[in-house]
């Protein structure tokens, strides 16, 4: 795991941080990488991109975008992304 919690890990924005530590359950083969506020969620390839807003996040996964506001939405696309690093 490639994490710099100084750059990456967003204490403001608490549906990020429910966000990695789930992906951070799914094993130690992900990494996580952020550029120009676009952080990237990889495993061979990449899983997911991930655009921290205020308090909400925009998730690109499997070529679906999902804009996520609330805990409730986030835990609804934990099975998409448990399958989408499944695949990887």
């Amino acid at each position: 795991m490639q994490l710099d919690y100084n750059n990456y890990h967003n204490k403001k924005n608490i549906l990020y941080n429910e966000l990695e530590e789930f992906l951070l359950s799914l094993g130690e083969d992900i990494s996580i990488f952020g550029y120009n506020g676009l952080i990237t969620i990889r495993k061979i390839k990449a899983i997911m991109y991930v655009i921290i807003k205020d308090d909400s996040l925009i998730i690109y996964l499997n070529n679906q975008k999902y804009l996520i506001n609330t805990k409730r939405e986030l835990i609804e696309i934990f099975d998409k992304v448990e399958k989408a690093y499944d695949e990887n």
